[in-house]
């Protein structure tokens, strides 16, 4: 895994809350419609917050 890719995957979180500023979400944005695997990442952690986010209005 590139440095890059470590770099961009600790920020996902912050990026899918709201918390990152306007460079930063350009830095992840193009990095991630660039890179198949943290792609990925990305997709699967917005999945699951989205789960998340249902279980937790269920409740």
């Amino acid at each position: 895994m590139k440095k890059e890719c470590k770099i961009v995957q600790d920020l996902l979180p912050n990026y899918l809350e709201k918390i990152t500023n306007e460079e930063t979400n350009k830095f992840i944005e193009e990095h991630i419609a660039n890179c198949e695997e943290c792609n990925k990442t990305y997709l699967a952690m917005k999945q699951e917050l989205k789960v998340n986010s249902i279980d937790t209005k269920k409740k």
